[in-house]
């Protein structure tokens, strides 16, 4: 399910981090939450589009098809 292919690519992104930059604070159903540290969007948004590929990925491996959608969106 989306949950699933959320939990492991959760996993394999928070690896991957810098926590200088960008800090997973929550997850909601199959939703990942972000603090971005940074105020150049276009980092952030390369960085949001390779934990999509990240969350494809994991999906092929499980053998699950489904599209991905990752949303930037700016907050103060």
């Amino acid at each position: 399910s989306a949950g699933d292919i959320t939990k492991i690519a959760m996993i394999n992104i928070v690896r991957r981090m810098d926590p200088e930059k960008c800090r997973l604070i929550m997850q909601v159903h199959d939703e990942l939450v972000f603090e971005a540290m940074t105020t150049d969007g276009h980092e952030l948004e390369a960085y949001m589009h390779d934990i999509e590929h990240e969350m494809v990925a994991v999906g092929e491996e499980l053998g699950i098809s489904v599209d991905m959608l990752v949303d930037v969106h700016k907050g103060q």
